[in-house]
């Protein structure tokens, strides 16, 4: 069972590690500043474009994406009341976030602007 398990959290972390890398090359995704960040077209058609790369849903890589930034959230929020080291393993692969936001580690996070739309 603990094998089992394993593989799972193996395949999710996996997962997650190859959506980062493909969403930091999509700035309208995750930075307000972004010329087509409030174009909700053209953010679907590339939400539905990583989809197929990944071969799942869109909806599911926009749910992953909303976790990701959260947790990343929590994780600067940890850091800066406790001065520790996040261990968490996609932390250091979400650092193109801090080119975009160099204060973000100060700011709220408002996790609903980043909602699936496509409904």
């Amino acid at each position: 069972m603990g094998q089992e398990i394993k593989k799972i959290v193996d395949a999710q972390l996996k997962f997650e590690y190859k959506l980062v890398q493909i969403i930091q090359y999509h700035e309208c995704l995750y930075n307000t500043s972004h010329q087509s960040f409030n174009d909700e077209l053209y953010r679907n058609a590339v939400w539905e474009s990583i989809a197929s790369q990944l071969n799942v849903p869109s909806k599911y890589c926009r749910e992953r994406w909303k976790g990701i930034l959260q947790r990343f959230t929590e994780e600067i929020q940890w850091q800066n009341m406790f001065r520790a080291t996040s261990f968490w393993l996609l932390f250091h692969h979400l650092d193109f976030l801090n080119r975009i936001a160099p204060n973000y580690y100060f700011l709220p996070m408002d996790i609903d602007t980043f909602q699936d739309t496509s409904q």
